[in-house]
C-alpha cells in the first residue's frame, strides 16, 4: 500500500510507539493517546485518517468526502479546519512533545502528516517484517521463521476496529488482514516443511482468536493434529468448525475438510469411536435447555449410531425435515431467509427434548432425529413448532413446511 522503508526498529521502547492494529493507541513510556480519553470522535477519526495516508497531500475536499461524505456542512472547510484545531489541542494536552515524532504541515488548501524516525508505526514494522521475510522464504528458511513470527505477533486484530461506518479504512482493513493470513500460512508452510508440527498447532490455535473461518488455516491445523496422532482433538475440532460455520455464515465444508474427515474417521475408527467418546461429544455440544444441534457430518454419525439401535431394540424414531420458503416454494431472499432461520433455530430449542438431534441442513433447512416417538407424536411436535414459529417470524410470506417419516415405518396390516 505504501512504499516500504526497509527499516526494522530492534529497541521499540526509545520511540513513540503508534498501534493501529486491534486499536489505535499512540504511547512512549509517560503518556498514552487512545479513545478514552478523546472526547472529539471527529477529531479522533481525522487523526487516524491523517496516519493512514502518511507522507502524501491531501486537499481539503478529499479528506471532506471520505471523513464526511453524507455531512450537509454549510462551511465543510471551515469544519475541517476546526477539528484539525481540536486534534492539536488533544495532542499538546495529552502528548505535548508529539512534534518530536510526526508533524501536520498545512499549505495551498491542503494537509500532510509526515512521521520521524524515532516514531514506531506497527503496520510499517508489520510490512517491512513480512518483505524481509519473504526475500529469505527460499534460501533461508529458518531465518524467514523467525521474520514471519514477528510479523504475525504484530497483528492484534483488524486495522482500526473503532471505526464502524467509514468506507475509506475498508481497503486497508482487507490488505492488512490479507497480508496477516499470507504470513500466517507462509510461515505455516516453511515449519511443515521442517516437520514443526506442533508448533503449526500453537500458531493455528492463536490465530483461530482472531481469524476463526479462514478455512485454510483449520485445513492445515488438522493436518497438523493428524501428523502428531492427536486424532480425538482433530474429530472434536472437526465437527466444532463445521457446526459453527453452518450456524454463522451457513457454510459448507469444502472438499479439503471432508478429505480430512475421511482420514480422521479411518485413523480413529479402531481405537477412539466408541460409546464413550460419543457420550463425551454428545456432552460437550448439546444445548442444556433441549435439543442437540450439530453439523450434517456430526448428524449422519449419530443417525447412524441411532438407526443401529433402533434395529436391535425396536424403539421408534422418526426423521423429519423443516424447510422455509417463501409462500410459492421458492428460496427466499438470503437476507430475510437468514433471520427467519435465527427465529425457527430459537423455536425449535424451545420446542424440543433433551436426547432430540437436529442438523442444519443447509442455509433453509433443519433436519430432526426424534427418538422414542411414533409418526403421530412426531406430527403434534412439528406442530407444535409451527405455531411457535408463525407466531415469532418477521415476514409473513415466509411459510414453514415439514415432512417426516419413521426410521422403521411400521408394517400396515
Amino acid at each position: 500500500m505504501h512504499s516500504i522503508k526497509m527499516r526494522i526498529h530492534e529497541k521499540e521502547d526509545q520511540h513513540l510507539k503508534v498501534q493501529t492494529l486491534g486499536r489505535f493507541r499512540i504511547a512512549n513510556k509517560s503518556e498514552t493517546v487512545q479513545r478514552n480519553n478523546i472526547y472529539s470522535h471527529k477529531a479522533w477519526e481525522l487523526l487516524q485518517f491523517f496516519f493512514s495516508n502518511r507522507g502524501k497531500v491531501l486537499t481539503n475536499d478529499y479528506i471532506i468526502d471520505n471523513l464526511w461524505p453524507d455531512s450537509d456542512y454549510a462551511h465543510p472547510r471551515a469544519t475541517l479546519r476546526m477539528q484539525i484545531y481540536r486534534m492539536r489541542k488533544l495532542l499538546e494536552t495529552t502528548l505535548p512533545d508529539w512534534t518530536d515524532y510526526f508533524s501536520i504541515s498545512s499549505f495551498k488548501g491542503s494537509y500532510r502528516l509526515d512521521i520521524s524516525d524515532n516514531l514506531w508505526l506497527d503496520i510499517e514494522e508489520f510490512e517491512n517484517l513480512y518483505l524481509k521475510a519473504s526475500q529469505l522464504y527460499d534460501n533461508h528458511p529458518a531465518e524467514a521463521v523467525k521474520l514471519y513470527r514477528k510479523a504475525v505477533s504484530l497483528y492484534k486484530g483488524e486495522y482500526l476496529p473503532e471505526i464502524t461506518s467509514s468506507l475509506w479504512v475498508l481497503p486497508l482493513r482487507n490488505y492488512y488482514r490479507n497480508l496477516y493470513l499470507k504470513s500466517v500460512l507462509d510461515l505455516i508452510i516453511l515449519l511443515r516443511d521442517a516437520n514443526r508440527f506442533s508448533e503449526i498447532i500453537d500458531i493455528c490455535e492463536e490465530t483461530f482468536l482472531i481469524e476463526p473461518f479462514e478455512e485454510e488455516l483449520h485445513v492445515q491445523y488438522l493436518n497438523a493434529l493428524l501428523k502428531e496422532e492427536k486424532i480425538q482433538k482433530a474429530r472434536t475440532h472437526y465437527e466444532h468448525i463445521t457446526s459453527m460455520m453452518y450456524e454463522e455464515v451457513g457454510a459448507k465444508p469444502s472438499s479439503a475438510l471432508k478429505d480430512i474427515y475421511r482420514i480422521i474417521k479411518a485413523d480413529s475408527e479402531a481405537v477412539e469411536f466408541d460409546v464413550s467418546y460419543i457420550q463425551q461429544m454428545l456432552k460437550c455440544h448439546e444445548d442444556v435447555s433441549g435439543a442437540y444441534f450439530c453439523s450434517p457430518e456430526v448428524f449422519r454419525s449419530i443417525y447412524g449410531l441411532e438407526r443401529r439401535q433402533a434395529e436391535r431394540t425396536g424403539q421408534p424414531a422418526v426423521v423429519g425435515l423443516l424447510t422455509l420458503t417463501s409462500s410459492g416454494y421458492s428460496l427466499p431472499p438470503a437476507n430475510l431467509l437468514k433471520q427467519e432461520m435465527k427465529i425457527l433455530e430459537s423455536t425449535i430449542k424451545n420446542s424440543l427434548r433433551k436426547g432430540d438431534i437436529v442438523g442444519r441442513w443447509n442455509e433453509a433447512q433443519f433436519i430432526l432425529l426424534l427418538p422414542s416417538l411414533q409418526e403421530e407424536d412426531a406430527e403434534k411436535v412439528f406442530q407444535r413448532i409451527k405455531n411457535g414459529y408463525y407466531k415469532k417470524r418477521l415476514h409473513k410470506e415466509i411459510r414453514l413446511r415439514s415432512t417426516s417419516q419413521a426410521l422403521f415405518p411400521r408394517n400396515k396390516e
